[in-house]
């Protein structure tokens, strides 16, 4: 019972699970807590069983799971597969519980693994029985997902050049006309409406986990060179040149919100009512509130750059059509987090939100739109940012750092003008409180 449990709450509340539940429950029919796989997704997720039920310390010393995981991972009767999917659970669990150091080595020998699998030409050589769409395939082009995913993290954080491409023809890449089913076209190529292509039903449409990562991977394969173009637009001083990069972002912005729909706000919460079991996952949540994050950061970034190039009316309609998404997001989260001492959510997620450690840094990074504050709706978005962050704190507190630092921008706002413009009484009030 209690491992149908962790299963269970691994499909609701991972948000990056490679592994189709068939593919799990064989595998704990024929070999049960001998399998390495099954002791990862339970080390991973029964922390987070205990937290629903009230413990909300809980660490690595009583995981019996995970100390059983680390001793099954050198067993040499443990299948390369099963190792590589277990993997990703692993990673998670250490992510929050570990030394980042053990983390980064435990990083390192899984890109290992995965190169010694040849995941990255995993498409490269596909036979004539049209095995691109069996489970085991995919499970295993969601491992490389999961790879890229970890490098895409490694990147943004150290603003350096991604060593991995994007590339189709050795990987099929998911394409949002085929609802997110990877393909050998190009995802960057915005296909007219008029083209069909029919590709019977796979498991990308089928499993909520798989359709959630390749939303992901389809969203980051397109805004990864923008980080490679910020890169490049700090280290180039001639005008023409920083034109041309502006230009590419523009161009990628254009990829991102021609399929805006698909990841429509309210559209989400109307198909969680409908189907809750499919859309009211974490990795569902994580992948709508990323993408709708990486469109302020576009905007954020084109403000930047036009202020640059001092083409200060065009950075003042992106910074302002920022705040317009990130004013949506944010009422996006009103309705479907209860926070304390706010008002009770019209659709309560949060759960999901809770399990995702991706979407407090997402919604971090979305309310830089409103700094410097200029209007009582930023400063009013900003304190809702920091409760937002401090509701999360108290089961991570990693992330009282976030707290802080929201905190503290609005003590040195950077823009002192502001109090022309804003009681000076309001803000006061307001600083006092955090």
């Amino acid at each position: 019972d209690l491992m149908s449990d962790l299963i269970g709450i691994c499909y609701k509340y991972c948000p990056d699970n490679p592994a189709s539940i068939e593919t799990v429950q064989q595998i704990f029919q024929t070999q049960g807590f001998n399998s390495f796989l099954i002791n990862c997704i339970a080390a991973y997720t029964l922390p987070k069983y205990l937290r629903m039920k009230g413990d909300i310390d809980t660490g690595t010393e009583n995981n019996v799971f995970y100390q059983r995981a680390l001793f099954l991972l050198n067993n040499e009767n443990v299948t390369l597969r099963d190792k590589l999917l277990g993997m990703m659970f692993l990673i998670s669990f250490e992510v929050d519980y570990k030394d980042p150091w053990l983390v980064s080595i435990r990083c390192k020998k899984f890109e290992a693994m995965c190169y010694e699998a040849k995941l990255n030409t995993l498409d490269a050589y596909q036979d004539l029985q049209l095995k691109e769409y069996d489970l085991n395939t995919c499970e295993m082009r969601n491992v490389w997902y999961c790879y890229l995913i970890n490098e895409i993290i490694y990147t943004a954080n150290t603003l350096t050049p991604m060593k991995v491409e994007f590339n189709p023809e050795n990987v099929y890449l998911p394409h949002p006309n085929f609802n997110f089913t990877p393909t050998k076209m190009n995802p960057r190529k915005i296909l007219n409406s008029t083209i069909i292509e029919v590709i019977s039903t796979s498991p990308y449409e089928i499993h909520t986990n798989f359709n959630s990562m390749a939303r992901l991977i389809w969203l980051n394969q397109a805004f990864i060179p923008v980080l490679n173009l910020y890169s490049k637009f700090l280290n180039t001083k001639l005008g023409f040149e920083r034109m041309l990069i502006v230009n590419e972002i523009l161009n990628s912005l254009e990829l991102v919100q021609y399929y805006f729909y698909k990841f429509d706000l309210k559209t989400y919460e109307q198909n969680v009512l409908k189907n809750p079991s499919y859309y009211g996952t974490t990795s569902q949540l994580s992948a709508l509130i990323i993408f709708h994050h990486s469109n302020v950061f576009y905007h954020l970034l084109l403000a930047k750059f036009y202020t640059e190039l001092k083409q200060f009316d065009l950075a003042k309609k992106y910074r302002s059509n920022g705040k317009i998404y990130a004013n949506e997001l944010l009422k996006f989260t009103k309705r479907t987090l209860k926070l304390p001492n706010c008002s009770l959510p019209d659709l309560d997620l949060t759960l999901l939100y809770l399990n995702c450690p991706w979407i407090p840094t997402a919604i971090v990074q979305t309310s830089r739109i409103y700094i410097p504050v200029s209007s009582a709706s930023d400063l009013q978005n900003l304190q809702y940012v920091v409760e937002f962050c401090r509701f999360y704190s108290y089961f991570n507190e990693k992330l009282k750092s976030y707290v802080e630092w929201c905190e503290s921008q609005i003590s040195t706002n950077g823009n002192w003008t502001l109090v022309q413009k804003l009681k000076v009484t309001e803000i006061e009030m307001f600083l006092d409180e955090i």
